[in-house]
């Protein structure tokens, strides 16, 4: 049925909050890892160019786009190699002429 179909605004909101989850999980690998080196929030900041309380934030899970670049660049600091996959998660957003032919096939 189309209302299975999930809306674009539904899927955006699932992917928010899996995406937090993983910052989250990130985070917290990354302070794990940090404390485990024995190093400072600030040492790891010098090394990757950023400040101090920049830094901090990321590793609260504070910074909603940290972005892949600046979480490798930490990871690689602190000996950890960063991953990223993506994977089929479900139907796609049906566009309108999609929507028009479902609807005439039911």
């Amino acid at each position: 049925m189309l209302s299975d179909v999930p809306s674009s605004e539904r899927l955006r909101d699932l992917g928010t909050g899996r995406g937090l989850r993983l910052l989250r999980e990130v985070a917290s690998e990354i302070r794990d890892a940090r404390l485990a080196a024995g190093m400072s929030q600030q040492a790891v900041a010098d090394a990757v160019r950023m400040s101090r309380s920049a830094y901090g934030r990321v590793e609260r899970a504070e910074v909603r786009d940290a972005g892949c670049v600046r979480l490798a660049r930490i990871c690689r600091v602190l000996g950890l190699d960063l991953s990223l996959r993506v994977y089929p998660a479900g139907p796609p957003i049906r566009d309108a002429a999609q929507i028009r032919l479902l609807k005439r096939f039911q």
